[in-house]
């Protein structure tokens, strides 16, 4: 049975101590500020907030200072601020269904063409668009399969909640989690390929839309991600 942390339904003295996932599953308006930050806090949800600005040699002070803001603005605005974490498991995989693997569903094709036809048209100025290229088709076809293994294998099983089947359950957490490593991987590669999705001077307007279009996949997947390392499957054991 899944035990909830009361902690998470309080404001902190201080983020610098908390999880990144947790910050996010108790103030999910973070998300936005994390990622204009570039803190990761779908993958790299289980490190601390100090912990992981300190990896990087970069001080707290200001996000803690940002995140007071938001909470006290979140606070004045509606209350306590709305989190996923109270969600019964079968909201919450209907959720990320028809909102997240959905959203997929249309966006990766579309993603695809738009792809397709930059390179054609300025792959000779900018050869790092190949590898944009190859790095999109690569986690496109890991993404379609990742939907599918967590429609019909894991999400089932998480919510039958069959005691003689957690050995099941443990591996396929360990895979969905090890493939949302390998597609943070590659979305941190896309955003420095393109300057973080920033359009070149000589880029038309197809050029633009393109990398508009993989700014917003990367925010869904985030989000997507984060709703499943750190709420759902938080609590699943993983094989050693």
């Amino acid at each position: 049975m899944k035990q909830t942390d009361t902690s998470l339904h309080t404001k902190p003295t201080s983020w610098y101590n908390r999880r990144i996932g947790d910050i996010v599953v108790l103030l999910p308006q973070a998300s936005t500020l994390f990622r204009s930050s570039d803190v990761d806090f779908c993958c790299g949800g289980h490190r601390t907030l100090g912990d992981a600005l300190a990896a990087e040699g970069r001080e707290a002070t200001e996000l803690d200072k940002a995140l007071d803001t938001l909470w006290q603005r979140v606070e004045a605005a509606a209350g306590q601020p709305q989190t996923f974490e109270d969600m019964p498991p079968a909201d919450l995989t209907a959720h990320i269904e028809s909102h997240h693997h959905s959203y997929l569903r249309k966006a990766l094709p579309r993603i695809g063409e738009l792809a397709q036809t930059v390179l054609a048209a300025h792959g000779a100025n900018h050869p790092e668009l190949f590898r944009v290229h190859a790095l999109f088709g690569h986690l496109r076809t890991d993404l379609e399969s990742h939907l599918i293994k967590e429609e019909v294998a894991l999400f089932p099983l998480l919510l039958a909640g069959d005691p003689a089947r957690s050995g099941e359950v443990a591996r396929l957490t360990g895979e969905i989690r090890s493939e949302h490593e390998a597609a943070g991987g590659v979305l941190r590669e896309l955003r420095a390929l393109t300057k973080g999705y920033t359009t070149p001077a000589d880029g038309c307007p197809t050029y633009h839309r393109f990398l508009d279009e993989l700014s917003a996949l990367e925010a869904d997947l985030f989000e997507h991600i984060h709703l499943e390392n750190n709420i759902l499957l938080r609590d699943e054991e993983v094989p050693a």
